[in-house]
């Protein structure tokens, strides 16, 4: 630990998270605090192979995302350095999720999440397995949701875009008071 140093962090979810950091300096009583401010925007960014507007249709009918913008590359103000058989390809697309706002384009080769996952809570048992059956139709299961210890449902899969998903009906964490 810095001697004199406290920090302060605090998260803040919106359409992207916010994670606001606030410093304080405290090298002596004598002195007066200086206070630094900074914030951070934090947005997931996913790469598809070529069926981003796809997997965002997707979404918006399964997990009740929200579509933000999308341009293709023949949209776009500048020449795309990819070949015309990319000009219906996304360039950039942008989708609100559960809150979280998550970015993508297509790009050629792109392996969409290879030891990523996005992490849905739920807010019922119900809705985290009909989810996850939405899901992994068409995906693959990589971990079947069941009853953990830290939550009433809870499991893994990749759905039929190559995204890794988390989705989990968390349990009420105990006290951490000893």
């Amino acid at each position: 630990m810095f001697k004199g140093r406290s920090a302060e962090a605090g998260l803040r979810f919106g359409h992207s998270f916010e994670i606001q950091f606030t410093t304080h300096l405290n090298a002596c009583s004598e002195h007066k605090i200086a206070q630094e401010t900074q914030m951070v925007n934090a947005t997931a960014y996913v790469n598809f192979p070529g069926n981003c507007a796809q997997a965002f249709k997707y979404y918006e009918k399964h997990l009740g995302a929200k579509p933000g913008m999308m341009m293709t590359h023949a949209q776009s103000p500048e020449p795309s350095p990819l070949g015309a058989e990319w000009k219906n390809a996304v360039l950039h697309g942008r989708i609100s999720i559960g809150g979280l706002e998550v970015w993508a384009a297509d790009i050629p080769n792109a392996e969409p999440m290879r030891s990523a996952y996005l992490t849905l809570r739920m807010d019922s048992d119900s809705e985290a397995e009909r989810v996850f059956r939405a899901l992994s139709a068409d995906g693959k299961v990589l971990m079947p949701i069941r009853e953990t210890f830290f939550a009433s449902r809870f499991g893994q899969v990749r759905d039929s875009f190559g995204i890794n998903w988390m989705i989990l009906n968390e349990r009420p964490m105990p006290s951490q008071d000893k």
